[in-house]
């Protein structure tokens, strides 16, 4: 069974690094890529170091990590909620993993050859749209 979950692990892995890290035909998950800025630490990421900034956060204490990769995003939204902030996640939601995760699922339905990273990415759209519902107008 454990050649079986390393073939598994082994297959994910580079299905990742084919979707996400390149050389070619991948989109880094990272919302100033996704959404067209073309460069890494484009506008939008100036956003997110500030919206990080007005909650207390220093930015990316890894410099190999950019600030709106989708897992500083996601641990961010985390702490948030951890310190009963909703309202401020309900916030950031809306202003950038709503706004840019979409293009990320695009890009990963029509590429991926495994099922586990489109379902993954429709998952987490699912739960993030269910738990921070657009407020109403």
């Amino acid at each position: 069974a454990s050649d079986n979950a390393d073939d598994t692990i082994e297959a994910l892995a580079v299905e990742y690094c084919r979707l996400f890290i390149g050389p070619k035909g991948h989109l880094a998950p990272v919302e100033s890529i996704v959404l067209g800025e073309g460069q890494l630490w484009g506008p939008s990421t100036e956003t997110v170091v500030g919206f990080y900034a007005q909650c207390g956060i220093a930015s990316c204490p890894d410099e190999r990590t950019f600030p709106d990769h989708i897992s500083m995003e996601l641990d961010f939204i985390a702490m948030l909620e951890e310190t009963d902030r909703h309202a401020k996640a309900q916030q950031f939601a809306h202003l950038h993993l709503l706004r840019w995760l979409p293009g990320l699922m695009r890009h990963v339905q029509a590429n991926a050859s495994l099922a586990f990273y489109p379902a993954w990415l429709q998952g987490l759209l699912a739960m993030l749209a269910d738990e921070y519902p657009q407020a109403a107008e």
